[in-house]
């Protein structure tokens, strides 16, 4: 869904205001210009005398037009605004303000460069005898300006994956001396990282075992993933799509975001353990290698019969319906469960549970060892935003990931140290003691 928030409300609420008084105030002048009376007047004196009408009933058409004008007046007003509503929305639902938005971070971004450039070449200026040279931070442009963006807010994409799988679209790899030269017999380590300029960096650590790479994106420029080499994360996956998935920086909401580019095979959000997550019609959910979508839902309590039913599109069970009432059903490889999925081994004997909690469904994932995940979109369709929180973990191809904020781990990190210096006192205090 896409999440309004007090920005968006007030920029559309302005805008509305404005249009309805502009046009409104536009067309009475032009009305105005007109000189509808006396156009009126001499229509109505040529009927007159054609028709031999009287004074009154001059008076009393003259009056009926003029009625008939103002009303016409503000009917133009009222489907000026429809018309400037049913723009907003659209534009909004179908991103057809995507190019303007590209055009104006061009402009925006050559406007700065320009800036940059005359910074470079103006000469410091003297001023009663001392030098003083212009300030050397970069301004930020009036978009930023407004939207405030926080340089420090990086993402940490980590790689989960057993083998490294994670790649940078613009890396250059190098050879640089293992701080341990003797345990490794003498041999580099590889690292592979791109300029500082916001695409990304990526270190690989050469030992087997290594729970991959890790990138760290800038909000003023995210990441594109998939296959293809213009791609800021490249897979090697070919169950990954050209261009599969988007990781981008919402300046007014402050997070970065997920969004599945119409890949064939899907962009998956997995649950966190003992986290419920409401289901809703046309949701799909994977299990392993096991996937099923939620075709029909019945949450009237009233009946006191909601049933939730759906169909498995993936894994053993593809093409079986199956419809789940008030009671909770357990899904796993185990003969127990009300629900038992055994030909599919990637599914752990609990893997998950449906429960009605009184207000709709909700699936459950239980420590699942492949986990329980939502996928984004349908094949081949673009997804909505998903907004990351600290720890996420999504899923594209056989490759996963981790999200973390760098003020999240910061805040750990100082967390961490206290404990550890509060733990060092009181180990002093009961040393003293004893």
């Amino acid at each position: 869904m896409v999440r309004w928030s007090w920005l968006h409300a007030t920029a559309y609420s302005s805008a509305i205001v404005a249009s309805a008084a502009y046009m409104h105030s536009q067309l009475t002048l032009y009305f105005k210009s007109l000189d509808a009376r006396h156009v009126n007047d001499e229509l109505l004196y040529s009927l007159a005398t054609v028709a031999a009408v009287g004074g009154e009933q001059l008076d009393g058409l003259h009056h009926v037009l003029s009625e008939l004008a103002s009303r016409l007046r503000w009917l133009l007003v009222v489907l000026s605004l429809a018309v400037w509503l049913a723009t907003l929305v659209l534009s909004r639902r179908y991103q057809l303000h995507l190019p303007l938005r590209r055009v104006t971070k061009r402009l925006a971004s050559f406007a700065d460069k320009l800036r940059d450039w005359r910074r470079k070449h103006t000469r410091p200026t003297w001023h009663h005898g001392k030098h003083h040279h212009r300030p050397t931070t970069r301004p930020e442009s009036w978009n930023d300006a407004e939207l405030e963006i926080d340089e420090n807010d990086l993402l940490i994409v980590s790689s989960l994956s057993p083998e490294p799988r994670l790649l940078s679209g613009m890396e250059k790899p190098c050879r640089v001396a293992d701080a341990d030269a003797g345990s490794d017999n003498g041999r580099g380590r590889i690292r592979r990282f791109t300029e500082d300029k916001g695409e990304g960096k990526i270190a690989r650590s050469s030992s087997k075992g290594d729970l991959g790479g890790k990138i760290v994106l800038h909000p003023r420029e995210g990441a594109r993933g998939g296959r293809h080499q213009s791609n800021q994360i490249i897979s090697d996956d070919p169950y990954v799509s050209r261009f599969h998935f988007q990781i981008q920086y919402d300046p007014m909401e402050k997070e970065y975001y997920l969004q599945d580019l119409g890949s064939t095979t899907g962009t998956f959000m997995f649950l966190k353990p003992d986290a419920p997550k409401r289901l809703h019609v046309d949701d799909r959910v994977k299990l392993g290698d096991t996937e099923f979508e939620v075709s029909a839902i019945d949450e009237n309590i009233t009946t006191g019969m909601p049933f939730l039913r759906i169909r498995f599109t993936d894994g053993p069970l593809t093409g079986i319906c199956q419809t789940i009432g008030k009671t909770s059903v357990t899904l796993g490889r185990h003969s127990s469960n009300a629900l038992c999925i055994t030909e599919d081994d990637s599914i752990s004997g609990r893997h998950s549970v449906i429960s009605y909690f009184g207000n709709g469904f909700y699936i459950t994932d239980l420590h699942s060892t492949n986990g329980t995940a939502i996928r984004l979109s349908a094949s081949g369709k673009k997804s909505r935003r998903r907004y990351f929180l600290h720890g996420d973990v999504f899923g594209v191809g056989s490759n996963r990931f981790m999200v973390e904020y760098s003020h999240q781990l910061a805040a750990q990190r100082r967390f961490a140290q206290l404990m550890r210096k509060a733990q060092e006192e009181d180990d002093a205090a009961a040393a003293a003691d004893a």
